[in-house]
């Protein structure tokens, strides 16, 4: 005999010969059991479990008395819970959306069935799916489950509860903001997006003057900005409910500095004779982006003072230097340093001249004035 567990199952007895009053002895895997009539009932069977029955006759002319009935094995199943679990895709839903719910059984069986409720009361048909169009905001849906299986507890089962979150129209909107109002260039600045009604899953679209940038991300991170850009984003919500889907951000235009631009070589006369004059001035780059201008002359023995008036230089050379002198210059801002220009090598010489006496002899010196070797010719005049 196949039972479950915990399941009243009745024994019946069925004498022959038994007389007018025969004794019955029930017994439970050979132990006493019952009350002593043709009938035993119990709730308390394990799988395996063995049920006889002794009858005494009560006629005097038996041959075998007692007599032992056959055996009765037991099959007793575990008993399993019926439970279900309904689910849909998401708890948000436009008004009016269609909707679709479906029931995952455990334990139900080969042909359960199933009933639908909203707020309580029944809808649907006999199915593990729910569709719907007509839920309003804070119907709570739930399902009924009834087991056809064998040896199953909590039958009917009652599922979880679903409470519908039913939206009319409503608006997206995007803030974006940037960590640095203020950059230099090539320096990295981050942008954040901040959705509202963007849903579980939103798309971005970055953008710099209009055209695309970035990725799909809430965040966009570029060193890649100039002065004047314009950087925004657009937002396509993942609410069906939307009606503005995509929407664009506010547009932030932050300041950008430049560095100094590359100096120029400093232009000015790159052959120096102290003996005509032992100063001279240069120029550079007239930058309106740099703040100072750093003028290096090497060596230092070169000169005796430097005067910097931004991008011009004076130099007053020194007057027993002769030989070669490098100026270089670079600029300077809240950025940073610019380039170093190239070098502007400078000779630095020291010649000197002879000039015509008042004698009345002719004097000629070539060539003249000199720094070296130079020739004197003599002549007598009339």
């Amino acid at each position: 005999i196949v039972a479950c567990e915990n399941e009243e199952v009745t024994f019946t007895a069925t004498a022959t010969n038994g007389g007018v009053t025969p004794t019955y002895q029930w017994k439970l895997n050979g132990v006493d059991v019952g009350d002593g009539t043709d009938t035993y009932v119990t709730s308390d069977l394990m799988d395996g479990d063995v049920v006889t029955c002794e009858l005494t006759s009560s006629l005097l002319c038996t041959a075998q008395n007692p007599v032992m009935s056959n055996e009765v094995i037991m099959t007793v199943n575990e008993n399993v819970p019926v439970e279900v679990i309904v689910e849909t895709m998401g708890l948000m839903i436009c008004d009016g959306s269609e909707v679709e719910f479906t029931a995952t059984p455990l334990n139900g069986g080969e042909a359960p069935s199933y009933q639908w409720q909203v707020n309580g009361s029944n809808v649907g048909t006999n199915s593990d799916v729910f569709v719907t169009t007509e839920l309003a905001d804070g119907d709570v849906v739930s399902c009924i489950l009834t087991s056809n299986a064998e040896c199953v507890t909590n039958n009917p089962a009652s599922s979880n509860t679903l409470t519908m979150n039913v939206v009319t129209e409503m608006q997206a909107e995007l803030t974006i903001e940037s960590d640095l109002a203020e950059i230099c260039a090539g320096e990295e600045v981050t942008f954040t997006a901040s959705p509202v009604n963007g849903g579980s899953q939103p798309t971005y679209q970055w953008k710099i003057n209009g055209d695309d940038a970035g990725d799909n991300s809430d965040t966009f991170i570029t060193t890649a900005l100039a002065e004047g850009d314009v950087v925004s984003c657009e937002l396509t919500s993942g609410f069906d409910c939307v009606t503005n889907s995509p929407v664009a951000s506010n547009n932030l235009n932050l300041t950008v500095n430049p560095y100094p631009v590359d100096m120029d070589v400093p232009n000015g006369p790159d052959l120096v004779d102290i003996f005509v004059s032992n100063s001279s001035s240069y120029t550079t780059t007239d930058d309106p982006n740099t703040a100072t201008y750093t003028w290096s002359v090497s060596p230092e023995e070169a000169w005796e003072e430097v005067v910097v008036d931004m991008y011009n230089l004076h130099i007053t050379w020194a007057d027993e230097y002769t030989g070669q002198a490098l100026i270089e210059v670079f600029g300077t801002n809240d950025c940073g340093d610019g380039t170093v220009s190239p070098a502007l090598e400078v000779t630095v010489a020291n010649t000197f001249g002879i000039g015509e006496t008042d004698l009345n002899v002719g004097v000629s010196i070539f060539p003249n004035p000199t720094n070296g070797t130079f020739n004197v010719k003599l002549s007598s005049e009339s």
